[in-house]
C-alpha cells in the first residue's frame, strides 16, 4: 500500500508542476503589445498589467521549482502541503 501512496503523491505533484509551468508559459506568451497591457492594474494601481503578468509568471515558475525540489529531496509531502495551502488561499480569496 505504501508504494501506491507514494506513486499517487508523486503523480499529484507532477500534475501540479505541469499546471504551474503551462500556466506561466501561457501568461508569458500573451501579446504584450495589446493596449490593455499598458494600462494600470485596477488593484495594484502603481503597476502596469504587463509587469504584473510577468511577476505572476515568475512566482508560478518558482512554485513549480519548489515542488520539483520537494520531490528530489525525498520529502514530497512537504510539496503536497504547500499546494494545499495555496488552494486554501485561493478558496478564501474567491469566497
Amino acid at each position: 500500500m505504501g508504494k501506491l501512496r507514494s506513486f499517487m503523491v508523486h503523480a499529484y505533484l507532477c500534475f501540479c508542476i505541469l499546471a504551474f509551468v503551462v500556466s506561466a508559459i501561457m501568461k508569458l506568451s500573451f501579446d504584450f503589445s495589446h493596449p490593455y497591457m499598458n494600462a494600470v492594474d485596477p488593484v495594484f494601481f502603481f503597476i502596469k498589467a504587463k509587469y504584473l503578468l510577468v511577476m505572476i509568471s515568475i512566482v508560478k515558475l518558482g512554485v513549480a521549482f519548489y515542488l520539483i525540489k520537494s520531490i528530489l529531496s525525498g520529502r514530497p509531502m512537504k510539496g503536497v502541503k504547500f499546494v494545499l495551502w495555496l488552494c486554501t488561499l485561493f478558496v478564501f480569496q474567491n469566497a
